[in-house]
Order: C-alpha cells, then sequence, then structure tokens
C-alpha cells in the first residue's frame, strides 16, 4: 500500500511540474527543433561518455577499498 501511495505522489508531482514549467517545455522543443541535429548528436555522445568516464572513476575508487562491481552494474 505505501508503494502505491508512493507511485500516486510521484504522479501527481510529475504531472505539477509538467504543467507548471508549460513553457519552458517548449522553448526546449522549439530549440531542439531549431538546432542543427548533428550538434545535438555530438552533444548527446559526449554527455553519454561523460556519464561512462565518472562510472569508471567511481569503480577505481571503490576498487580501492575493495568493492568490486561490474561497469555496467555501476551504471545502472
Amino acid at each position: 500500500m505505501n508503494r502505491r501511495v508512493l507511485l500516486w505522489l510521484l504522479l501527481i508531482a510529475f504531472v505539477w511540474i509538467v504543467v507548471t514549467r508549460v513553457t519552458e517545455i517548449e522553448n526546449l522543443a522549439q530549440t531542439l527543433a531549431r538546432g542543427l541535429w548533428g550538434w545535438v548528436l555530438a552533444a548527446a555522445i559526449l554527455q553519454l561518455l561523460y556519464y561512462v568516464v565518472m562510472t569508471a572513476s567511481y569503480q577505481a575508487a571503490l576498487w580501492t577499498v575493495e568493492v568490486r562491481g561490474r561497469l555496467l552494474q555501476l551504471l545502472q
């Protein structure tokens, strides 16, 4: 029952955020529509690379205290 209440609270919070930020979401959509897709793709790839590198650094930090974990497992 607690999970169901939490789910409903999260859903209500998500809807409230979307409703209160409609203009910002529209601005983002317009910016992406006018953007050069090559640069948008490059930014997305760089963001993904950033996440992988940061996860690898956390993995290295964990290995120093002898906590083993796979990179893909840590990315989740």
